[in-house]
């Protein structure tokens, strides 16, 4: 990644070929103007940086990675019209990369309207984890030996309809509510496919951990009813 930002330094700091040096500096501090000028450009070559890194990594294995070693800095060093202006941006990416549009059209006007867009693409990139678990929980397969992306071609209209039973049941953001009830069905389950693939292990593990949990509350709910039978 530092040759990304080497790459937006550089480009930041070469002159434009219609630039001309200016001989009429008159009383001019020409060392200061220098210094504060080259400060300003690496700050924005850095800012770019740490934007294009979500940018470019969205929809992508590495964007969790990615997106954590900068979110934070963004999100401490920029200004709100700033990052109303990154999470434009976003949005936007969104759109080419997944082919997703909101059905109506966000308005980003506070500091609320830019945590909603981070956290709908933390959602969207790896933090969704508990939903599809859910989905898959009351999907009763088997994902050990499964072919995920061939079982979710083959079951598109039993996911989509779990996907919204689901959505009934879980506090989401509404950003997050409206791409799950409006995303067309192929790019839905694909994109649930790529989720489960992303986090396949820890998924086998936790459906294993709530099956074994509903067993225990039943095992627990019927030995509680027999005890009172047999008094």
């Amino acid at each position: 990644m530092k040759d990304l930002y080497n790459e937006v330094l550089l480009g930041h700091s070469i002159p434009l070929p219609e630039e001309e040096p200016d001989d009429n500096r008159g009383d001019v501090d020409f060392q200061y103007h220098v210094y504060t000028e080259g400060i300003e450009f690496q700050e924005d070559a850095l800012r770019e940086y740490r934007f294009i890194t979500v940018l470019d990594n969205i929809k992508t294995p590495e964007f969790k990675q990615n997106y954590l070693s900068v979110i934070n800095s963004i999100k401490s060093e920029y200004t709100l019209r700033e990052q109303i202006l990154f999470c434009e941006r976003i949005l936007e990416k969104i759109e080419e990369v997944y082919n997703f549009v909101f059905p109506q059209n966000v308005k980003l006007y506070d500091s609320e309207d830019v945590n909603n867009v981070y956290a709908f693409l933390e959602f969207l990139e790896f933090n969704c984890e508990n939903f599809v678990v859910d989905v898959w929980q009351f999907l009763d397969t088997n994902l050990r030996d499964l072919n995920i992306e061939r079982y979710c071609k083959d079951n598109i209209k039993g996911i989509i309809q779990e996907v919204e039973r689901q959505v009934e049941t879980h506090v989401l953001h509404e950003m997050t509510s409206q791409f799950l009830r409006t995303y067309n069905k192929e790019g839905m389950t694909e994109w649930f496919s790529e989720m489960t693939k992303r986090s396949r292990s820890l998924i086998i593990l936790r459906v294993i951990e709530m099956k074994t949990e509903v067993r225990e509350n039943e095992y627990s709910i019927n030995q509680k009813r027999d005890d009172r039978n047999s008094l």
